[in-house]
C-alpha cells in the first residue's frame, strides 16, 4: 500500500473519532510500527475507546523507555567510575608489587567475602566506615522489622480474637434466632388459634341477636304479659327475700309476746296475714316461672 493511503484512512477516521486529533491517531500508528518493526501492524477499529487505550498505552510505554534510558546511563556511568576505580587500585598493587596472583588462597577468599559484602550491603566501597555505617543501618532495618514482625503478630492474635468472639457471638445470634422462629410459629398458631375463636364468637354473637330480635318479634305478636319476663320475675324473687328477711325479726317479736295477755291474739292475727301474703306472693311466682319453662 501507497505511504499517503495509510494518512489517508487515518484522517478520515480521525473526521468521523471527534474526541480525538488528527495526530494523536498518527502517533499512534508510528509507535505501534516503531512496536512491531519489520512486521505488520494488526487491523484494529478506530474509534474512541480504541485510540485512548492505544494513546494511553503509548504514553505509558514511552515514559518507561525513558526511566530506563535513564537507568542504563546510571549504569554505565556507575560501571566507567568502578572502572576507573578498578584501574586505580590495580596501579597501586602493581606498585606495591601486589596482584590477584601474588594473593595467598585465605586473602582471595577474604577479597571475595569482603567484595560480597559490600555488595549485600550496596556500599559504594570496602572501607570501613562505609561498612560499619551499613551494618548500622542494616541493623536498625533489622529492628524495625522485627517491631514491625511483632506488631503484625499482635494484630494477628487480636484478629484471632476478634474472629472468635464474633464466631461466638454469630452462634449465640443463630441460637437465638432459631429461638425466636420457633417462638413465632408457636405464637403465630396460638394467634390463628384465637382469630379463629374470635371469628366464632362474633358468628354466635351475631347469631344470638338475630335469635333475640326474633323472639321479641314474637313475643310483641303474642303480647306476652312482661310480668313473666326473667327480669321481672327476677325483681319479684328479691322482693319476696326482702320479705322473708322482714318476717324474721316479726317472728321473733310474736314469739316474744306469746306470754302476754289477750293481745297477742291481735299479733297472731297480724302474722297469718303476713304468712298469707307471703304464700300468695310465693304461688304467684311458682306460677309465672311454670308458665315460662311452658
Amino acid at each position: 500500500m501507497p505511504e499517503a493511503e495509510p494518512l489517508i484512512i487515518f484522517a478520515m477516521a480521525a473526521l468521523e473519532v471527534h474526541a480525538h486529533p488528527f495526530m494523536n491517531i498518527i502517533a499512534v500508528q508510528m509507535w505501534l510500527e516503531k512496536i512491531f518493526g519489520d512486521r505488520n501492524v494488526p487491523a484494529y477499529e478506530l474509534n474512541k475507546f480504541t485510540v485512548e487505550t492505544l494513546t494511553d498505552l503509548m504514553q505509558r510505554n514511552v515514559r518507561q523507555e525513558k526511566n530506563t534510558q535513564l537507568l542504563i546511563e546510571d549504569y554505565r556511568q556507575k560501571a566507567e567510575e568502578y572502572g576507573a576505580e578498578n584501574r586505580r587500585l590495580e596501579g597501586i598493587l602493581d606498585s606495591l608489587g601486589m596482584t590477584s596472583g601474588s594473593l595467598s588462597q585465605s586473602g582471595v577468599m577474604s577479597l571475595r567475602t569482603l567484595a560480597n559484602l559490600a555488595l549485600t550491603l550496596n556500599t559504594a566501597d570496602a572501607t570501613d566506615t562505609r561498612l560499619l555505617l551499613a551494618l548500622g543501618w542494616l541493623e536498625e532495618e533489622t529492628g524495625r522489622v522485627g517491631e514491625a514482625r511483632r506488631t503484625q503478630q499482635r494484630l494477628l492474635q487480636q484478629l484471632t480474637h476478634d474472629i472468635q468472639a464474633a464466631r461466638i457471638k454469630h452462634s449465640t445470634l443463630s441460637k437465638a434466632l432459631e429461638d425466636l422462629e420457633s417462638k413465632a410459629s408457636a405464637e403465630q398458631c396460638e394467634v390463628e388459634k384465637q382469630a379463629q375463636n374470635t371469628l366464632f364468637m362474633r358468628n354466635k354473637a351475631k347469631e344470638y341477636k338475630s335469635h333475640t330480635q326474633k323472639m321479641e318479634v314474637m313475643l310483641e305478636k303474642t303480647r306476652v304479659d312482661p310480668s313473666i319476663y326473667h327480669q321481672t320475675l327476677t325483681q319479684r324473687a328479691q322482693e319476696l327475700d326482702r320479705l322473708k328477711q322482714q318476717i324474721v325479726p316479726l317472728r321473733k317479736q310474736l314469739e316474744s309476746y306469746h306470754g302476754l295477755p289477750p293481745d297477742a291474739i291481735q299479733a297472731h292475727v297480724r302474722l297469718e296475714e303476713l304468712k298469707e301474703t307471703v304464700s300468695t306472693l310465693e304461688e304467684e311466682v311458682r306460677r309465672k316461672i311454670d308458665v315460662m319453662q311452658i
